[in-house]
């Protein structure tokens, strides 16, 4: 059966009318494919996050087939991490196929209600992938790209410092400095809806601690001054204040 979901976006352009102030933003995206076919990429999309790294694919696919010859061969590898419910739900299946086939791609389905295979996510993927994985991500080269539910990319992240820690004998502190650093070097992209937590903790803890130390200084010394206040007969206010 077919069930018909509103989207957000749509739904809000087909309220207004001619003459409404429209509220939107234009953010600059780094959320593009590298042109040079010898950098190593992984993508990973769930339902309708295929979208964009379909381009990526058919933009790949037609790059390989201009030059001809055997440099599939040359190409290094593009791993395509693709989730949704069933084989009936799958995207693009014939084209991604014969993608493969050719050897655009390398795809790694995962199916979470199919009846056939055991219950699986495009975070259980990646750690399957195991090793290969931790081998992708240790280079400097490699890309990895990710779109789709935020929820999702939070486990995507986790399933990455897993295996790092795994198959890279890393600490989960150097794990994460790892993917940190991709995102410094612009080699790790997200494209996401809903609000995500990777690297908001690991990224940004050691300055949330600052912050964190300052604001017990700053409630100490107000606490000072208030009992100060209070036993000189000084106005509380006037504490506050100062």
């Amino acid at each position: 059966p077919c069930h018909w979901v509103p989207g957000v976006c749509s739904n809000y352009l087909a309220q207004l009318t001619p003459g409404d102030r429209v509220k939107v933003a234009v953010r600059k995206s780094s959320f593009r494919a590298p042109s040079d076919m010898e950098t190593p990429i992984i993508m990973v999309g769930a339902g309708t996050g295929l979208a964009p790294l379909m381009g990526f694919l058919e933009d790949r696919a037609l790059s390989l087939a201009s030059v001809g010859g055997d440099n599939t061969k040359k190409a290094a590898p593009c791993h395509l991490i693709f989730g949704c419910r069933s084989n009936r739900d799958r995207l693009y299946s014939e084209k991604i196929s014969g993608w493969e086939s050719n050897g655009v791609l390398q795809l790694h389905l995962a199916l979470s209600r199919h009846v056939a295979v055991p219950k699986m996510y495009v975070q259980d993927k990646l750690k399957e992938l195991g090793a290969e994985l931790c081998e992708l991500l240790m280079r400097e080269d490699t890309q990895y790209f990710i779109c789709g539910d935020a929820k999702m990319a939070d486990s995507c992240y986790e399933s990455c410092v897993k295996v790092l820690q795994k198959y890279g004998n890393l600490s989960r502190v150097a794990a994460v400095q790892r993917l940190i650093q991709m995102r410094i070097q612009h080699r790790y992209h997200y494209d996401l809806w809903g609000v995500t937590s990777q690297f908001s903790n690991d990224f940004l803890g050691s300055n949330r601690k600052r912050r964190s130390q300052k604001g017990r200084e700053d409630a100490n010394a107000w606490m000072g001054r208030y009992v100060t206040s209070r036993y000189s007969g000084e106005a509380l206010e006037d504490s506050i204040h100062s």
